[in-house]
Formats: structure tokens, C-alpha cells, sequence
């Protein structure tokens, strides 16, 4: 029993104490005549606040008045429907119930029962069932009326309005198709329309055709893109209805994607549709299709496209009511190349960075690295700052895992490349995708086994991720980003191996190495997917030079760092090539990167120890 109902009893019981205590006041006193009249009322008073009160819930407990509606819905002919009411005594006396006057009555009474009666009598604060059952034998508009007959004194013949069948036997549309099929026991429908259809005519059939149909809005109802709500309303010469809603959704027209900048970096801005201001907007990179719920991401600020030879390659959709516009692409645009970009020979450490085990830059104003092998870490270089953006410290045998920031675990971080709106991590196993706007990891794909556990050296074009390690032969593959399929591209003699790479948007570059022989450096010529053209060696004209170790190659310019070089009696140089070569510094170095404003560099002088102070040449 609800609070409402027992106060509803607490109410009667506080009338009847009171009405008891005026009887008794006028017997003690002898008042009569006049006062007569006076007791009479308190007399009826205090009957009436003992007497039984009826409450008639519906199936979802909720009170109906004398004279309500239990409408049991559209149906088709033949089938059965049964429905439960509660009776209750609110009431402070038994409540008694006329069983054999549970009867429908009207002009439809025999598609209509009883099946199951409630108690004859009720306690005073108890409750009782009574089902209901709706029986058509036609799909036109029923209707009856069932009287409950009680001792309460209020409300003798509680009458209950029966219902069923105000329906539409048809719902058709001008154009397109509702989902689920029309069905007149079904009263919710979707429509999805393409962007050109402007307006529409929805058209219905009376299942009765005493009833009238009314449409909001009126038809033919023109459309916005986006969301139209429509009702079509069969209302019975008695006053119910019944009311189908169709939610029609016109297709958005897709965003626009506008491409500005020059030099190193390119900003991506995409802009809903005008004519649907209540579009969401996502996007995908990497050859990514947009329309993929599962890979898109939202679209919140402006992206910015950073690094070699990456292309900018964005997609984009507008999405209204799980509605998809059209694919909005970039995808005619070119490929950044740093052509323009010089370099000086002037060598710095940034302040409160660690020694890295992986790192990669962006636009001269952030670093990306790891130290601990199993974390990356965002480095402000105006600041000095760092902090931790995905995975937690390496402890073996961590696995590779998809996450949320630090939710998401790498197994033994080897190196990091970026296009500028995502992070690739290769670890011994996977190669990973961190987004720099969301900060979500995922898994691209699993290493081919002759790379697991010795990557070298990456780059990326934003659509592959190319690789080498140190293997026999010296593979040199690559990862297409959107799907995860695997190329081989090339691979070296038993002689050596690929040792470092760099892409400069036309030309995959690496360095080669033989043991303790003069560094070579190969090229392939990019052609398109994964089909190169492998050029001949270019021989390193530095031929005291061993085991080359880094490369960058900006335009013009290339720069080499080594192992060894016997003339120079020397570990660690590092050369800049543009035509001859010119030794620079002398920095321990095994993996070398850009981010079109300087070059970075970090390791040391032996192959299998990755982790050094990183340096930057401005």
C-alpha cells in the first residue's frame, strides 16, 4: 500500500474517532431537540468514516477514477489479450463485492470478460485481482463498459470504460519504408530518407470507419535534415485514440573538411552541415573508413597533421539518429614533404628529460617518449613538463593490451612515430595506436614473427607504418594502418641488415648495416600501397664509418649517425650529407627522427642497448 492510500486511512480513522467522540459528548450532556440534528450528522459521520472505499488500480498500478479508460490496444482478429487490475479497501470496513454483476455490458460486451474474479470480500487495507480479457473477432473499434458493485457508499457502482482496436488496418509513406512493417498492434515506427527527399505524405486506413484520423503535422509535412517527428491519431466518436508515431529521419549532407597550412604542418577543421545543426561529427585517418561506427572518433577541435612525407588523409561523417551522411574526404590531398626544412649544428639537451628508449616530436613543441618501456609520456619543451599519457611501467611478462590512457599495457615499447594526430607503438609483439585527442589505445595488428623482439627503427606515411628489425636477411615490411594486412617490401643479402629508416614523403630511406664494414644506405621509391622500386646501394662515401645507426633525410639534406669511424678514432659521429660530408658532433646515437623544426637523436654506441639522452640539432 502506498503512503498516499494509508493516509487515506489515517484520514477515515481520525474522522471516526472525532465523529465517535461528538455522539458520545451529546449523550453525556442530554442535548436534544435541536440537537438532534446535530447528532444525526455526527451519526452519519461516523458511518461514513468506517465505511469500505474502493480503489481501482490498472496493470501498472496507477489509480483509475470512476469512469476511467483500460484500453487494451490494437489487436488482430482472433487473438487474446488479457489484462489485471488491483481492487483495494482503503477504506476502515469490509469491503463486498458483487461477484455475479462482473459482467461487461455494451455494444461489443461479448469481445470482452471476466476470467478471473476477485474476492468477495476485502479487508479493510487489503486488495484483491480481477483479469480482464479483450477477445476481437473483427480489427474495427471495440468498446463496453463493466460495473463494479460494492457496499462503499461513495462511489456503489464503480463503472470502468473498456477498450480495444482503435486502430489503422494500413500506414503507408510516399517515400521510403518503415521499419519494423506496419502492424496495427504495432504503434512506433523509423523512417530513414536520403538527403534530397525535402517533404513527405504519410496516408493512413481506419480499421472502423466511425473513427476519425488526424495527422501532426499536417500532411504533406515538409523535412529538415535530421529528426521529424509524426503522429497519426485514431480517435473513436466516444472521445479515446489511439496514436501511431513515425520518427522520420532525412540523411544530414556531410561535413566539410577544409585543409589549411604550409610547411611542416597542415590544420584539418571540419564543420557540420548547416542544415543539420543537431549533427554529431566523426572522423577516422589512415585510409580509416569513417562510416565504421567501431573505428571513427568525435570530432571536437581542429587537428593538426604533423611529420614526413605523412599525408593528410581524413575522413569525416555527419551523424544524426545512428544516421550516416556521406563520406567527406582529404584524400586528393598531398603528402607533406620537408623539402624546405635546414638545419644548423648546433646540439641541445632538453632540461628534465630522461634517458628514452623511444621517442618521437611534433611541430618543436612536444616529445613523446618512454623510459621505462612500458609507458609513454608527454614532454612540454617550453615548460619542461612531463606527464604520463597511456600504459604503465614495463614488468615482463606484460602483454599488449587495448585501453583508456593508463588502462592500456605495451609489451616493451621499441620505438614511437606519429603523424601528428596519432602515436604508432611497436613493442616486441604489436603495433599500437594512441590518439592524441582522446588519449584511447588500440591494437593495429601483431608483428610478423621475424620482427618480434627485434624492431629497430619505423616510419609512417599515415596510411603504412614500414619496419625493419634485426633479423637474418634484414626484412623490411610494413602495416597498413586502417586494416592491419601485412607486405614484405624488401629484404638485404645474408650479409646485413636494414638498421634505420626514414621516409621524406616519395622515398623510403635505410641504412644498412654488415658488421664492421663501411655503412651503406638503400633506397626505395615509392610507387604506391606497398609497391616500391628498390634502387641500387647508394655506398656511403664515408668509408671509415661502420654500423650506421640513424638516419633523417629532410630534402637535400641526409643525416647519417654511426657506431665508429676509424679516421676520427671516434664513437657515436654523426654526419650531415649534401653532396659531401661534413662530421657534426659526436653523439651516441641509435635511432634517429624530425619533426620538420629540428632533429632529434638518442641511444648509444652499442646496437642492443636502445636507451641514451636524447638531443636535439637546431
Amino acid at each position: 500500500m502506498t503512503n498516499k492510500r494509508r493516509a487515506s486511512r489515517l484520514q477515515n480513522n481520525r474522522i471516526a474517532i472525532l465523529a465517535s467522540a461528538i455522539v458520545l459528548l451529546i449523550a453525556i450532556l442530554g442535548l436534544s431537540g435541536c440537537e438532534n440534528g446535530l447528532l444525526d450528522a455526527a451519526k452519519a459521520l461516523q458511518a461514513e468514516a468506517v465505511s469500505p472505499r474502493i480503489l481501482v488500480l490498472d496493470a501498472g498500478s496507477t489509480a483509475i477514477a470512476a469512469g476511467g479508460l483500460v484500453d487494451f490496444g490494437p489487436h488482430a482478429s482472433g487473438s487474446t489479450t488479457d489484462i489485471s487490475m488491483t481492487i483495494e479497501n482503503t477504506g476502515n470496513s469490509d469491503l463486498i463485492i458483487d461477484i455475479d454483476s462482473l459482467l461487461p455490458s455494451g455494444i461489443n460486451a461479448a469481445e470482452f470478460s471476466v476470467t478471473a474474479n476477485p474476492p468477495s470480500r476485502i479487508a479493510a487495507g487489503g486488495s484483491g485481482s480481477i483479469m480482464l480479457r479483450f477477445s476481437p473477432t473483427s480489427t474495427s473499434a471495440k468498446s463496453a463498459t463493466l460495473v463494479i458493485t460494492t457496499n462503499d457508499t461513495r462511489t456503489p457502482a464503480f463503472m470502468v470504460r473498456l477498450q480495444g482496436n482503435l486502430a489503422l488496418s494500413a500506414l503507408t509513406a510516399s517515400v521510403g519504408t518503415l521499419s519494423p512493417a506496419f502492424n496495427p498492434m504495432i504503434t512506433a515506427y523509423d523512417l530513414v530518407l536520403p538527403q534530397v527527399a525535402g517533404s513527405i505524405t504519410m496516408s493512413g486506413t481506419k480499421s472502423d470507419p466511425g473513427c476519425t484520423l488526424s495527422f501532426n503535422p499536417s500532411q504533406p509535412a515538409n523535412l529538415d535534415e535530421g529528426v521529424t517527428i509524426i503522429q497519426a491519431t485514431v480517435t473513436a466518436p466516444s472521445g479515446p485514440s489511439t496514436t501511431y508515431t513515425i520518427t522520420v529521419t532525412r540523411t544530414p549532407s556531410p561535413p566539410t573538411i577544409a585543409v589549411t597550412g604550409t610547411g611542416i604542418t597542415r590544420t584539418v577543421t571540419i564543420t557540420k552541415p548547416a542544415s543539420c545543426p543537431t549533427a554529431t561529427v566523426f572522423y577516422a585517418t589512415n585510409g580509416i573508413d569513417a562510416g565504421n561506427p567501431v573505428k571513427r572518433i568525435p570530432y571536437t577541435l581542429p587537428l593538426t597533421v604533423a611529420g614526413l612525407g605523412v599525408q593528410v588523409e581524413v575522413q569525416a561523417v555527419a551523424v544524426v539518429n545512428g544516421v550516416d551522411s556521406t563520406v567527406a574526404t582529404t584524400t586528393s590531398a598531398p603528402k607533406i614533404a620537408y623539402t624546405g626544412l635546414t638545419i644548423g649544428t648546433t646540439f641541445t639537451t632538453p632540461a628534465n628529460l630522461p634517458p628514452v628508449d623511444a621517442a618521437t616530436a611534433i611541430s618543436g613543441t612536444t616529445i613523446y617518449y618512454s623510459d621505462d618501456m612500458g609507458s609513454v609520456k608527454k614532454y612540454n619543451i617550453s615548460t619542461t613538463a612531463s606527464e604520463v599519457i597511456a600504459g604503465v611501467p614495463y614488468i615482463a611478462p606484460m602483454l599488449d593490451s587495448a585501453g583508456h590512457g593508463v588502462d592500456a599495457r605495451f609489451n616493451r615499447i621499441r620505438d614511437i612515430i606519429t603523424d601528428g594526430i596519432n602515436l604508432y607503438i611497436l613493442t616486441n609483439k604489436s603495433i599500437l595506436k594512441l590518439n592524441l585527442s582522446t588519449f584511447d589505445v588500440s591494437i593495429i595488428a601483431a608483428l610478423p614473427s621475424w620482427a618480434q623482439n627485434y624492431i629497430l627503427n619505423a616510419a609512417t606515411d599515415g596510411t603504412y607504418i614500414y619496419f625493419n628489425g634485426i633479423t637474418l636477411f634484414g626484412y623490411l615490411g610494413s602495416i597498413k594502418i586502417s586494416d592491419g594486412s601485412y607486405a614484405q617490401i624488401g629484404s638485404h643479402d645474408i650479409t646485413g641488415y636494414f638498421s634505420s629508416l626514414a621516409w621524406d614523403g616519395s622515398t623510403l630511406h635505410s641504412t644498412v648495416m654488415a658488421g664492421y664494414a663501411a655503412g651503406t644506405l638503400q633506397t626505395y621509391t615509392f610507387i604506391s600501397g606497398t609497391n616500391f622500386t628498390k634502387n641500387s646501394f647508394v655506398e656511403g662515401n664515408l668509408t671509415q664509418a661502420i654500423r650506421p645507426s640513424g638516419i633523417v633525410v629532410t630534402g637535400s639534406q641526409s643525416y647519417i649517425a654511426f657506431n665508429y669511424n676509424n679516421a676520427l678514432n671516434i664513437q657515436g659521429p654523426v654526419y650531415q650529407i649534401a653532396g659531401a660530408s661534413t662530421f657534426i658532433a659526436n653523439k651516441p646515437t641509435n635511432r634517429m627522427f624530425t619533426d620538420g623544426v629540428y632533429i632529434y637523436g638518442f641511444g648509444s654506441n652499442d646496437t642492443n642497448i636502445r636507451k641514451g639522452t636524447l638531443y636535439r640539432l637546431q
